[in-house]
């Protein structure tokens, strides 16, 4: 009979565990500081920002803005435009308009793409871009490479009806359902509240969606706008952003029942409004007190000049 040795197991001595008092007790409290803190954001976000709230914010927020970006695509297949405009606000004011139009047929295929530069007192275009797979009449491809990228002066303010007509067109962009610019805080202050004294917003908070574009999360809120009131407030918001009135908006041609049904988009992670949906086209806003600064041209040549240069590549 074989005797099988016996394990022998190694004897590990168990330390008795040491706790420091003073660390644990710096850790519960830092745990119960993030856990205050925590539920204190949650609760904010889920009592006091309403969708109401957050509607009101985001408006305040578009009149406190140095610069955003409005994007609107127009068409579908075979003729599609897509504008992209950045507002620039305050001393420096400028509007940079990127405009696409893009057409195709059967036989053909054709994109133009110009940008515009308005400023109060002068406006300037450039063609960044123009294609087309037609042919000329001798058969060849047409080349328009050497007017890409040359700026024409299109309007320069030199006389005191000429400055009135362009600062007409510098405003008229800025017209849509809501208000945005870079006011001060007590002329933003009296805009908001005159909205909301004239009830210009009729929306019934009950009726709010939250939808997902693009993996985000936004508040959709259906609304009827009272078209006199509302008039009338944005002609004082022109006039407290240095343009005076507005004439081509008469509060007075519009009755006091017209209403506009709109649907706002705010996004809730910086109470802002990400679209505004019109019965042809949804305006896509973004790009918040991103400031990029409009490139002036300096040698800008006359728009008549530009055109024949075109005419003679045709």
């Amino acid at each position: 009979m074989i005797k099988v040795p016996k394990l022998q197991l190694p004897t590990i001595k168990l330390k008795k565990p040491q706790i420091n008092y003073k660390k644990l007790a710096i850790r519960l409290s830092i745990i119960s500081v993030l856990l205050f803190f925590v539920s204190g954001y949650i609760a904010y976000n889920k009592l006091y920002l309403t969708n109401e709230r957050r509607f009101w914010s985001a408006i305040d927020n578009s009149l406190a803005t140095s610069s955003v970006v409005r994007s609107v695509e127009s068409g579908g297949t075979g003729n599609k435009t897509v504008e992209t405009t950045r507002f620039n606000f305050g001393t420096e004011a400028t509007i940079n308009r990127i405009t696409s139009v893009g057409t195709k047929n059967a036989t053909s295929e054709s994109n133009v793409t110009t940008q515009n530069i308005l400023t109060p007192t002068a406006q300037y275009v450039r063609y960044e871009n123009i294609f087309t797979s037609e042919k000329k009449a001798s058969g060849g491809d047409y080349d328009f490479s050497s007017i890409k990228g040359v700026w024409a002066k299109q309007a320069e303010a030199t006389s005191p009806e000429e400055a009135d007509q362009l600062k007409l067109s510098y405003v008229q962009p800025q017209v849509t359902l809501a208000p945005f610019g870079n006011l001060r805080a007590v002329d933003r202050r009296q805009i908001v509240k005159e909205l909301k004294d004239s009830n210009v917003y009729e929306i019934d908070y009950t009726k709010t969606l939250r939808t997902v574009i693009d993996d985000k999360q936004f508040i959709m809120l259906p609304a009827k706008v009272k078209l006199k009131s509302y008039v009338t407030v944005l002609q004082k918001h022109f006039d407290f952003m240095g343009f005076g009135m507005f004439p081509p908006l008469n509060a007075d041609n519009y009755p006091d029942k017209a209403r506009y049904s709109v649907q706002f988009l705010v996004n809730p992670s910086n109470n802002t409004i990400a679209g505004i949906k019109l019965d042809s086209q949804t305006e896509n806003y973004s790009n918040y007190g991103v400031n990029a600064k409009a490139p002036i041209p300096n040698d800008a040549i006359p728009l008549d000049e530009l055109q024949q240069k075109l005419q003679s590549l045709q």
